[in-house]
């Protein structure tokens, strides 16, 4: 006898983004920070589920018949940080510099992910490289280097040995009154790290992208805080340091 259960009974399930990584041994691992495990655990009592980087492995119309089976069956996506860079053929950028980290399987996953994710209004926070993904899914550009570009902070890693040091709150970030993270937060300035080369350069043009309203920014930074007002779909690329309970 099968007994059809209560999905409203369980906890919910979030998909999270995995990075695809040599391991040094002619290996490959499907990677995803436990920061990330950690926040979707804590924050929402969900439980995490990994999406690893299968590029094109499935072929397009079977990736898209699988991630649509995915998203049938998730609450939430939450699209993590990663110190690659998207590939600039996906936004008619020029070649990047030699030495420059990629990951072109995740590329493949989490671009058509995102336009999915959007399209059947699901849940979707994306931090750091996952909101500089979102802005090329939906047709921005980015830049590749923002610490060369005049009066900009730099907000590459310190690469520290501690990650109390290498996330250490580094500027201010000014909170929209009325805004989303005023509404979470309830304060109208915070301390933030954000740890980035790459950064939105022009906003994507589609879906109202462009048109959503700013819920923070900072001064001399790369750092703004955006949200898509026609789809749950949020985007930061700090770590607010305070204590967040989403609901």
């Amino acid at each position: 006898m099968i007994i059809a259960m209560d999905r409203t009974s369980l906890r919910p399930l979030v998909g999270v983004s995995a990075c695809l990584k040599e391991n040094g041994r002619g290996g490959w691992h499907h990677t995803v920070g436990d920061k990330y495990v950690q926040a979707v655990i804590r924050a929402v009592g969900a439980l995490p589920v990994l999406i690893p980087a299968m590029g094109p492995e499935l072929g397009d119309n079977a990736t898209t018949e699988a991630l649509d089976r995915l998203l049938d069956m998730l609450d939430g996506v939450l699209l993590t940080g990663s110190p690659s860079n998207v590939e600039p053929h996906h936004y008619g950028g020029n070649q990047s510099r030699a030495g420059t980290a990629h990951d072109p399987a995740r590329d493949a996953t989490t671009l058509p992910l995102i336009r999915h994710t959007i399209d059947r209004g699901v849940p979707l926070i994306a931090i750091c490289r996952g909101l500089q993904e979102v802005n090329v899914a939906l047709g921005g550009t980015l830049h590749q280097l923002v610490h060369e570009i005049e009066g900009r902070r730099d907000h590459r890693s310190p690469k520290a040995p501690t990650a109390d040091e290498n996330y250490a709150p580094a500027h201010h970030i000014d909170i929209v009154e009325g805004g989303l993270l005023h509404r979470l937060l309830g304060e109208r300035r915070v301390l933030v790290t954000s740890l980035q080369a790459q950064g939105v350069e022009e906003l994507a043009p589609v879906r109202g992208w462009r048109r959503s309203p700013t819920t923070a920014r900072s001064r001399r930074s790369a750092c703004r805080t955006r949200r898509d007002s026609h789809s749950p779909c949020n985007g930061t690329p700090s770590i607010v340091r305070s204590r967040i309970r989403f609901r």
